[in-house]
Formats: structure tokens, sequence, C-alpha cells
């Protein structure tokens, strides 16, 4: 146990180093996608998915090859990383229930801190994008939790078209449902508004927690993702691939956004999977298990961080 909560705390501890040492504030961009397994990228040793922009930035940042979460189902492990302290300590050893509208009572309490509400006690512009799933009462949506903007969707899992089917399974922008025909394919869409967060012109640097819901199922994809891995021959980890393909090629526009606005240098980019991959099509070789389980293949997840070598401090 002691290695998942050291994992937490030097995640915490690497951010507000950064903060207290550097000359000027990093921005910073948290990628987390769910349920993607351990050898599901390029740079973990995957052949069959091609994530060229992930394998990059990677070589470019530290590869952690020994990356733990917290927990291995998808809401407790995201309260533990966004709080940085064991989701039990606060009654979010769970997942929340999916029948009926939670309550306040349910999720992550307003008592803990979040990185977001840290961040902007030191002048961080904050923005939640993508899947929440801490809190599916209004009260404790984004808004309430130290962030300034918010585009997704309450709940643990919804189709890839933007299609409401409930209150948490509505896209929403800050605290207004978005028009459904405003939205294409939510990995995309998800990306476009963190570029548009990040082309704002500000003096105070950001924070993009980026939650894509990508590749949680249901296995939905677009034509020109499913173009990249035809190769594939079964059926189901085609699929999935493709749709960890899409992160990729979003990464990538994030990574060339940065660039454009000449300030990848200045920015800390995290990748990491909320927990292990799902037990359909994801692989976790060569670790045992999968989500749901705390063997290795349940908790052990992909995850590097990018920072500009100018930024660093040994």
């Amino acid at each position: 146990m002691s290695s998942l909560k050291n994992v937490i705390l030097a995640f915490c501890f690497f951010y507000f180093a950064q903060l207290i040492t550097a000359q000027k504030q990093p921005n910073i961009i948290v990628v987390l996608t769910d349920d993607q397994g351990w050898a599901d990228v390029g740079f973990n040793g995957a052949t069959d998915i091609p994530t060229p922009n992930l394998d990059r930035i990677a070589s470019e940042g530290v590869i952690f090859s020994n990356g733990y979460v917290s927990h291995p189902y998808c809401s407790p492990s995201r309260a533990g990383l966004l709080t940085g302290r064991y989701q039990a300590r606060f009654g979010h050893d769970c997942n929340m229930p999916y029948e009926g509208e939670n309550d306040a009572t349910i999720g992550t309490p307003l008592s803990e801190k979040l990185i977001s509400e840290a961040l902007k006690e030191q002048g961080y512009r904050t923005s939640a994008i993508g899947k929440w799933h801490i809190g599916d009462h209004p009260n404790l949506h984004p808004p309430a939790q130290g962030f300034d903007h918010w585009f997704g969707f309450p709940g643990g899992s919804m189709n890839y078209w933007g299609k409401a089917t409930s209150k948490i399974q509505t896209i929403y922008r800050n605290t207004k449902p978005v028009a459904e025909e405003e939205l294409t394919y939510l990995t995309d869409d998800f990306t476009n508004e963190a570029i548009n967060f990040i082309n704002k012109k500000d003096k105070n640097p950001f924070f993009i927690y980026l939650a894509y819901n990508a590749p949680h199922a249901p296995d939905h994809a677009t034509k020109k993702y499913l173009e990249q891995t035809k190769h594939i021959e079964y059926a189901g980890r085609s699929v999935y691939a493709a749709m960890v393909n899409a992160v990729d090629a979003n990464i990538g526009k994030i990574d060339s956004t940065l660039v454009a606005n000449g300030i990848k240098d200045n920015t800390i980019l995290v990748f990491l999977s909320d927990n292990g991959g799902r037990i359909q099509h994801a692989d976790n070789r060569p670790y045992r298990g999968h989500k749901g389980m705390l063997f290795e293949g349940g908790i052990k997840v992909p995850f590097f961080i990018y920072m500009a070598k100018q930024n660093k401090r040994r």
C-alpha cells in the first residue's frame, strides 16, 4: 500500500515543487484516459495500436515504468488523484450508484481540497473537461470544486456522440446543457474545448484536467480512427484500438497548439489512465488482472510526465 501512496504524494509534491521553484509558473495539463491497458501504448510496448504522438511526447519526458493509481475503479481513483489523498479517508472508496439521482452526500465532499482549488490560490485559471464522476449532484460538479470552466458530463460513462440519456449523461458547459447538434465525437469535442481554453489570451497560467472517457465502453469510433486500426483482425480489439488512437491524435493537436502559442517549454503535461485496462479488448500484459482487481493489471497504468528541460529540478 505504501507504494500506491507514494505515487499519489509524488504527483502532488511534483507540481507544487514546480510552483515554488520555477521562475515562471508553468501551465499544467493532466490527461486522464479511462480503462486503458498498461500495454496499450507504444511507449509500453504496444505494436498493434498506433500511438505516435504519445510515444514522442513520452520520449521527451519521463516514463514511469512503475506508475500506480490508488484504486482499480474509475470514481475512487479520480477522487484520489484530484485530492492527493486516499479516497477512503473521506468515504469515497466505491463507484457511485448508477440507479437514480445521487444527492450531495454521494461523492467527494466539498470539504476536500482539489488540485484545482490549490492551484487557483496560486493564480491559475482552471478547466475541467470530459468525464467527471466524482459527484453527480450539481452541488458537487466542477464549478463548485475550484474549476472556472467545465465542459463534460457528470456520470461514469456516456456514448461518444453526445446523445443525452439522463441528467448525468448529458454534456454541460459550465451549468448549461450543450445542444447535441454542436457535438460530433466526444474525444474530438473535448480536445477542441481544451484548445479553445489554451488559446484564450490571459496573463495567468492555466491548469486543464482533461479526462477523456476513451477507451471506456461503449465501443464507438469514427471511420477516420477505424482506418488507423483496420489491420487488427479481432473486431473488438480493432474498435478499442481506434478509440485509443483517437486520444493519441488529439493529444498531438494539443501539443501542436502549445508549440504554436510558444508555451510548450513552460507547460507540464501529465498522461495516465484512471485504472488498469478493462476486461474486454484491453491489454495489461505482462501483468495479472484487469480493472476492478488489486492485482497489478488493475492498478498499474501507462504514465508519463513531460516537462521542458529548462524547468526541470533535480
